[in-house]
């Protein structure tokens, strides 16, 4: 059978629940299907082989992943809590907040989140924080970077460019120079 290569983003707790291992096993990870799933993969392996066409292959893939994400475990409330913050308000509030939130200690609160979500939860919120200024940049219609900057929950213009830089590797002014038809496409 043919190779086929795909990526990835998941629902918080997926790795763990279709693969029975902790996101951080595979951030940042190139890995074949078999190096990463248990004895089922065989199992998947020959019955794929079985079926033909790819829309029929990805109906039985669906299913298999499907029943396995019903058996599999759940993150902990809070990492779902947690992200879904993250989600709604853009990387706000700060972690510190969460963690107050939780009851946890910062370095529980902290490994749960990792096992769950492959990131720590700064990485994370940072992220979040990061993809809201592309949207702003993106939408935005003559507002100064200053502005956009705390718009966005940067501290001022300079931290939101460093912040750009690390992530995407360009200025926000480039990136908004390049008008990519792609939200999460980097000027090259």
């Amino acid at each position: 059978m043919p190779s086929i290569l795909a990526t990835s983003t998941a629902a918080t707790g997926a790795a763990d629940a279709l693969l029975g291992l902790p996101a951080t096993t595979l951030t940042a990870t190139d890995a074949a299907l078999g190096d990463i799933v248990d004895e089922d993969t065989g199992a998947w392996t020959q019955a794929l082989r079985h079926v033909t066409g790819v829309d029929a292959r990805i109906r039985l893939l669906e299913a298999l992943l499907t029943r396995r994400l019903a058996a599999g475990v759940q993150p902990a409330p809070m990492v779902t809590a947690a992200v879904a913050a993250w989600d709604a308000y853009h990387g706000r509030p700060s972690v510190a907040d969460m963690v107050e939130r939780t009851g946890y200690s910062r370095r529980r609160f902290t490994d749960l989140f990792r096992d769950a979500v492959g990131i720590p939860p700064k990485t994370y919120a940072r992220l979040r924080r990061f993809q809201h200024a592309i949207g702003c940049i993106r939408e935005s219609d003559g507002i100064g970077w200053p502005e956009l900057a705390l718009a966005c929950g940067y501290c001022d213009q300079a931290h939101l460019i460093q912040e750009f830089r690390e992530f995407a590797g360009v200025t926000p002014a480039a990136y908004a120079a390049a008008r990519l038809p792609e939200r999460n496409h980097i000027p090259t």
